[in-house]
């Protein structure tokens, strides 16, 4: 999740978007990513397999990523 955050942050940056990633983004993320993978692609194909575990690692790694941006920018972020 931490890599897609920075990907996202810096696609922002390139659009002039507002870059900071709030709470409320980072969370939204984390469930879009849960749903997508762990809920309805499992739903669509015998490909994929949900993983409860996975979605764990999703929100600590959005976790992560909030944490460093409030460690590494701390004036840029509520």
């Amino acid at each position: 999740m931490p890599i897609i955050f920075y990907i996202v942050e810096g696609l922002f940056r390139v659009l002039k978007i507002n870059v900071g990633l709030s709470i409320l983004k980072v969370i939204f993320g984390v469930v879009y990513f849960s749903f997508l993978f762990e809920f309805l692609l499992p739903q669509l194909s015998e490909k994929y397999t949900a993983d409860w575990l996975d979605v764990i690692m999703y929100s600590l790694g959005g976790f992560l990523y909030f944490l460093s941006i409030k460690i590494l920018k701390p004036h840029n972020y509520d």
